[in-house]
């Protein structure tokens, strides 16, 4: 299976139409599978506000 990760920053309510929602923390994660391709976005969850989810800290 393959698998392709992207990052998304700006609008939270764009990444619902790409995936379903899973864990949620510093970061939020949204994941759909198809085919034999695994496919997860990644949103900060505080961003602008805070960008310590993006440097790791």
């Amino acid at each position: 299976m393959k698998s392709i990760n992207f990052t998304l920053l700006g609008d939270e309510s764009l990444a619902k139409d790409f995936g379903k929602k899973g864990t949620s923390t510093d970061i939020t994660i949204y994941d759909r599978k198809e085919s034999d391709t695994l496919r997860t976005w990644t949103i900060p969850t505080s961003f602008p506000e805070d960008t310590a989810a993006l440097s790791g800290n």
